[in-house]
């Protein structure tokens, strides 16, 4: 119960932090510090919580209200590809609190899925859902660096135009690669000296 009384002051606490960081100072991004967007990472941490620790309430949670996901997750993440993040104090507040609830209750609902990946093969295809999942393990290394990388782009001696199909392949290539090469280096390295350690557990898993 102490854990569950922690996640909910981290993630009331971040939305609250967000509303009165964007009310006070709204010509500011707001987008980065880490007391504003905390509560999208812990989101990660409650579903593993749960694998590890409490899976008999996550498996009866989503066998109770799966059938709600996809539609609830739909509407969750409607409003993206149409608001601009910038200006909006909508995005930057509540819609953080949309978006990790819309993709926490997907990856909940793949985790305790039976043979999710063949059935989301039928859907994709069996070589771009295993190209997906290659990037995916390097998804933090990407994270870290793309903004580097577009900063990088923009920079280019010749002139780019940042809304042409180019400068998003190049971006998109560049900030792939990277965060492969920063994962290599750096990130797993480190994990396997974590993991030695601290080796990991495989019990009890879904």
């Amino acid at each position: 119960m102490i854990f569950y009384g922690i996640s909910v002051i981290i993630l009331f606490g971040c939305l609250i932090s967000r509303i009165i960081t964007n009310h006070y100072f709204p010509e500011k991004e707001n987008f980065f510090e880490t007391h504003l967007r905390f509560d999208s990472l812990f989101a990660g941490v409650i579903i593993s919580y749960l694998i590890y620790f409490d899976q008999a309430f996550l498996l009866k949670f989503v066998g109770k209200f799966k059938k709600l996901f996809i539609p609830l997750i739909l509407v969750l993440i409607s409003f993206s590809p149409f608001i601009e993040p910038e200006p909006s104090f909508f995005i930057k507040t509540i819609g953080f609190t949309f978006l990790y609830i819309a993709f926490g209750l997907l990856l909940a609902l793949i985790l305790t899925t039976e043979n999710a990946e063949n059935k989301i093969c039928r859907v994709v295809t069996k070589p771009l859902f295993e190209a997906i999942r290659k990037i995916g393990f390097y998804s933090y290394s990407i994270y870290i660096i793309h903004l580097a990388i577009a900063m990088l782009v923009k920079s280019l001696e010749y002139e780019v135009d940042l809304n042409t199909p180019l400068y998003f392949i190049i971006y998109f290539c560049g900030s792939i690669l990277a965060g492969i090469l920063l994962s290599k280096l750096i990130e797993l390295p480190f994990l396997d000296l974590r993991d030695k350690y601290f080796p990991k557990r495989t019990d009890n898993l879904i």
